[in-house]
């Protein structure tokens, strides 16, 4: 007499038990990760003898991107992405553009004047890309204007 092999999918043999906890372990894991990418569990940094902070970078936490402009100055993106993205770009700070000369004795940041921009025109800096003459940036100005690309010259 021969005996038919029974095939059970495998996962009819995971308890279900053992599937919610899964889930919600895989589901704690996200949210740890997505606050520690945030910022949320970070403390600010201490400055050590071989660096320091920087004067007027306050001004940019909650940053995401600098760029090498021209020989030693940086550009930095300033725009509350904190903000924008948890309680809403209204109840974000305005964003801006910085700049910082790391090669001078006392390098500090300090904004750029945006020239040329609409009225009202909302501006949230997240991405950066720079091909003289023009500045690139990614905005995510909410609302109906969602995000797109600002492109300043020089």
């Amino acid at each position: 007499q021969l005996l038919a092999a029974r095939h059970e999918h495998p996962s009819a043999t995971i308890p279900q038990n053992m599937l919610r906890h899964v889930a919600a372990a895989a589901f704690v894991a996200f949210a740890a990760y997505t606050a520690r990418d945030l910022g949320y569990l970070h403390e600010a940094p201490r400055p050590s003898g071989s660096c320091r902070l920087l004067p007027g970078s306050d001004a940019f936490r909650s940053s995401e991107d600098a760029q090498e402009w021209s020989g030693g100055t940086v550009l930095v993106t300033a725009g509350d992405l904190r903000h924008v993205f948890h309680h809403g770009v209204e109840n974000a700070a305005p964003g801006a553009l910085y700049t910082a000369d790391l090669a001078a004795n006392e390098p500090a940041a300090r904004a750029l004047p945006l020239v040329g921009c609409p009225p009202g025109l909302r501006f949230q800096p997240h991405g950066l890309y720079i091909r003289r003459p023009y500045i690139y940036a990614v905005s995510h100005a909410g609302g109906a204007a969602g995000s797109r690309v600002e492109v300043f010259e020089e």
